[in-house]
């Protein structure tokens, strides 16, 4: 039986706009991630200057990233997700270029493991890495985009994500993103929040975020592993089960925000506290329906027993009962008894 062309020959990444050449050089940073361009150039037996021209051809299409360090260190960008960005600039080339994700991931494997890593449902990646996996993730996606946005703000090179952001609403895919309210005192960031829904994004504020998400078309997603600094490492989802539990608590917070929106002065609209305070009364009354004691509804809010009393006495007077009981009682009657108020 005759073998199939070596990728090495095919080029399968041409039709991309990415030579042979650089397609050698990304397919020898999948095997050694983190290399320097002088490691790169002594594996493949090429001059230097090419081989750190090639890398930063690389990273300009989105396929590479590397340390700030004088002497730099390169990564590559998982392929799936490097790959699906460049099909989305060049559509006309789609079934050719959807076949060079195998490709890549065969090169990709290991004299230790065969098992190729864009197989692997979690992948840990540095914050350089995480930095050019969301951008391309952001520019790949078809239907839907999902963030639970809160502090630290992720360090990116000056407009990348709001580039990749404008690329995508422009292309008709749908944004939605909870903003912890802290995020808004940030200086600045409500000039960027505001250009985000004028282009399209529908956003939601909601108090005490817990972690930070993006998620694309419930296929990848991308999880900081530390809200202590900005340059930690990321988790890169690919887990069915688990993409399916992140939605879930997006959707979640959903509900429970606020939305806001910015006036035709550019000043900030946000719900009133009437409709705050609804939204409390809404996620109280799940847990209380769900059979959680006092103790654990305090810990799951982060309130203390005090404000925890307090307003359960204002659901009960909202609602006009007299016992949690007639509470819940009348939220059911009135078709809330699954929190929706």
């Amino acid at each position: 039986m005759k073998k199939p062309p070596h990728h090495k020959d095919t080029g399968v990444l041409a039709g991309l706009g990415v030579a042979p050449s650089e397609e050698r050089i990304y397919v020898a940073l999948l095997k050694r991630d983190g290399a320097s361009a002088a490691e790169l150039a002594a594996t493949l037996r090429e001059s230097s200057r090419s081989v750190a021209a090639s890398l930063e051809s690389l990273k300009e299409k989105g396929l590479t990233t590397h340390t700030p360090a004088k002497i730099r260190r390169y990564f590559a960008v998982p392929p799936d997700i490097a790959v699906e960005a460049l099909i989305e600039r060049r559509r006309s080339e789609l079934h050719h270029a959807r076949s060079a994700i195998a490709h890549l991931r065969e090169a990709a494997g290991t004299a230790v493991s065969r098992k190729p890593a864009d197989d692997r449902l979690v992948e840990v990646l540095s914050s350089e890495a995480s930095v050019s996996a969301i951008s391309q993730m952001i520019k790949s996606a078809r239907s839907e985009i999902l963030c639970l946005e809160r502090l630290p703000l992720l360090i990116s090179p000056a407009g990348a994500f709001e580039e990749a952001n404008a690329y995508t609403l422009a292309r008709g895919v749908k944004s939605r993103a909870v903003t912890d309210r802290n995020l808004l005192r940030v200086p600045g960031m409500l000039a960027t929040l505001r250009k985000e829904i004028a282009a399209g994004e529908d956003k939601r504020v909601i108090s005490g975020l817990p972690f930070k998400l993006i998620m694309v078309d419930r296929r990848v997603g991308v999880v900081p592993l530390s809200l202590d600094n900005t340059t930690g490492p990321s988790l890169l989802v690919r887990s069915h089960s688990l993409l399916l539990a992140l939605h879930e608590l997006f959707e979640m917070f959903w509900r429970l925000a606020t939305p806001y929106s910015f006036d035709e002065a550019g000043r900030l609209q946000v719900a009133s506290v009437a409709q705050e305070s609804k939204a409390e009364h809404d996620q109280l009354l799940t847990l209380l329906a769900a059979g959680l004691n006092d103790k654990t509804i305090e810990r799951e809010l982060d309130i203390s027993p005090r404000t925890f009393t307090r307003r359960v006495t204002a659901l009960m007077k909202d609602l006009g009962a007299s016992t949690r009981f007639h509470a819940g009682w009348l939220a059911a009657k009135s078709g809330r008894k699954d929190g929706q108020m």
